[in-house]
């Protein structure tokens, strides 16, 4: 995964991340404009879930994938995204969420 992301591929199924002893593996992986470790582009996770709203289940697992790309490519991404089982892609704040979620219970921010 790591290589496609230095080749600049627009999008990546299946990605894995790695971190030391974390690990994720993304439904998709989104290049999008913006400075990282690969140059003038940066990744986004993007999951594709069953459900039709954005729980927090949901947000909690796109949030950590996102907290791995930033460990990798030295850029948070600043939205996380899900596509529902209408085929909508619903967005959420990445930063402000990791806030939240960290505000609300410690254990929770990875």
């Amino acid at each position: 995964t790591l290589e496609l992301m230095k080749d600049g591929l627009p999008l990546i199924y299946q990605g894995v991340i790695i971190d030391g002893n974390l690990f994720g593996r993304t439904d998709l992986l989104e290049k999008t404009p913006g400075n990282s470790t690969f140059g003038k582009y940066h990744y986004t996770a993007v999951d594709i879930k069953s459900g039709k709203y954005l729980k927090d289940e949901y947000k909690m697992q796109v949030m950590f994938y996102s907290y791995l790309l930033n460990r990798v490519q030295k850029r948070m991404p600043s939205k996380g995204f899900i596509i529902n089982s209408e085929n909508n892609r619903l967005d959420f704040p990445v930063e402000a969420s990791l806030e939240a979620s960290k505000n609300s219970n410690p254990y929770s921010y990875f």
